[in-house]
């Protein structure tokens, strides 16, 4: 039927998009601040480099950036929880509740540039961690 390719076609869409924000993410924040948004192999490889260095400032922003993953992806599961219909399969989303997530996603990583831009270069490192929170509920 047409409003099951809909589904699926818009699906689709707001995949393709958060795909695009993911390739983005990673590749801002790896420039900017030498650590990854999104891709938590790259910050453990990072964390583990920082153990063996014995530098302690980015064992703490590489464990912060883990873990603000981490506690996106519990956000964003509780939000679908709470939004997705009683009668909602366990596997369906609906559209409505994946805007509202990729709106979710969204603030903190305009927050990122706002919160980096007045810090020391430096400090400007640990406002990778909202974007990692974002890239969780992603």
């Amino acid at each position: 039927s047409f409003a099951a390719m809909d589904e699926v076609t818009s699906g689709r869409a707001v995949g393709f998009l958060l795909s695009l924000a993911a390739g983005y993410v990673d590749a801002n924040t790896k420039v900017r601040f030498n650590a990854f948004g999104g891709m938590m192999t790259g910050n453990a490889v990072f964390l583990g480099i920082a153990i063996q260095e014995f530098n302690a400032k980015d064992v703490l922003l590489y464990i912060s950036l883990v873990s603000n993953f981490f506690l996106g992806v519990v956000t964003a599961t509780s939000a679908v929880a709470l939004l997705r219909p009683a009668d909602q399969p366990s596997s369906g989303i609906p559209t409505k509740t994946r805007l509202l997530l990729a709106f979710m996603a969204s603030l903190p990583l305009l927050a990122t540039d706002a919160l980096a831009a007045p810090l020391e270069e430096k400090s400007a490192r640990f406002a990778v961690a909202l974007a990692a929170f974002a890239m969780g509920v992603q």
